[in-house]
């Protein structure tokens, strides 16, 4: 199933190109690179079927973007998907940019950090399994400070602000008190240390937000508490 990535604020309205009929929303959509525009194409077949009054916008994206503009995220991108009611992304990058000085990448984790859109939800459904991913997006290494030090060392930094991490908790516990009531955080508890910011951010979600259960398990073991900072969760 597909990935759904959630922002903070609903896009606004606007007038786009494409089928529909006067006071349509609008969809952005980045078929990108690789099988980005082969996916996007049977998304918007989709689309054509339901009974939805949509406008589609067709905009330069990621690799694509770069041998058009030079920039894999073109203002005239932004500034499409900011005023659309939803983006439709087929996929970004390949290996005929690896080592280039701008990579197709950024365009993603630019579009990502402009929306704001700090949950991706991911589905996962088979038999009696039935789980949904909620991972956080705008903040972690993509987002941190980097950099080559005098020396040659080299820096990534990960880093989340409690109000980062506050959201993306909240966000879990509606999802499962809406579903089983069930939450359950995953952290790399020997490596990464959550409890500077992220315990008291859980910790208020939780008090917030009515579930019947609620635990951090440690990637290393099987270790529950319900006051640890999560850097993603599953809403079962």
């Amino acid at each position: 199933m597909s990935d759904i990535d959630v922002g903070s604020t609903e896009s606004s309205r606007s007038a786009g190109a494409g089928f529909a009929g006067a006071g349509a929303d609008t969809v952005a959509c980045l078929p990108g690179d690789g099988i980005g525009p082969e996916v996007l194409d049977e998304a918007v077949r989709v689309l054509q079927h339901l009974p939805l009054d949509v406008q589609l916008v067709v905009l330069p994206f990621g690799g694509a973007a770069i041998d058009e503009t030079g920039d894999p995220l073109p203002p005239e991108t932004l500034a499409a998907c900011r005023s659309a009611r939803a983006v439709l992304l087929g996929a970004v990058g390949g290996p005929k940019w690896d080592g280039s000085a701008v990579r197709p990448e950024a365009g993603l984790l630019g579009l990502r950090k402009a929306l704001d859109v700090y949950a991706n939800l991911r589905p996962a459904t088979l038999g009696d399994v039935d789980l949904l991913i909620v991972r956080e997006l705008v903040g972690g290494l993509y987002f941190g400070e980097r950099g080559v030090r005098a020396d040659g060392t080299v820096f990534d930094t990960c880093e989340y602000h409690p109000a980062q991490v506050e959201r993306i908790v909240r966000r879990g516990f509606e999802l499962a008190a809406a579903r089983r009531g069930s939450l359950v955080s995953v952290d790399k508890a020997n490596v990464l240390d959550p409890r500077a910011s992220g315990g008291a951010s859980s910790t208020r979600s939780q008090a917030s937000t009515p579930v019947s259960s609620c635990g951090t398990r440690s990637s290393t073991a099987s270790r529950w508490s319900s006051s640890r900072a999560p850097t993603g969760s599953t809403s079962r």
